[in-house]
């Protein structure tokens, strides 16, 4: 069972990325992709070529791109909801469990809250 890699959007702190790396849980990040500056649009394309689900704070924007890119037929690596109040500690335990328990291939189209972790 593969599993997910994790690719963080530019709201999420650079602790947790390595935090995850440290874990051994394959993660890269829009920082470090110098992908800063271009559309959520863009990074869930660039993510899902990439084999990664996405990792995000953006709660008003992810949901309707899932909605949209699956009524279109299209597909995605997954997309990982977090709250901005979670402490790095809390998202990278939420994330990890998550990690250990879905598959990649089960993260494919689908979205997940870190609440339910």
């Amino acid at each position: 069972m593969a599993t997910p890699r994790i690719y963080c959007d530019e709201d999420v702190n650079g602790a947790v990325m390595r935090a995850l790396e440290r874990m051994g849980i394959e993660t890269s990040s829009v920082v470090a992709d110098r992908r800063m500056g271009q559309s959520d649009e863009q990074h869930i394309v660039f993510a899902t070529m990439a084999g990664y689900a996405i990792l995000t704070h953006n709660v008003d924007d992810f949901p309707r791109l899932h909605t949209e890119l699956i009524s279109r037929g299209e597909q995605h690596r997954g997309i990982i909801m977090s709250r901005q109040d979670l402490s790095v500690g809390e998202i990278v335990r939420r994330v990890a469990h998550l990690c250990s328990t879905l598959s990649a291939e089960e993260m494919r189209n689908r979205i997940e809250y870190l609440s339910s972790w």
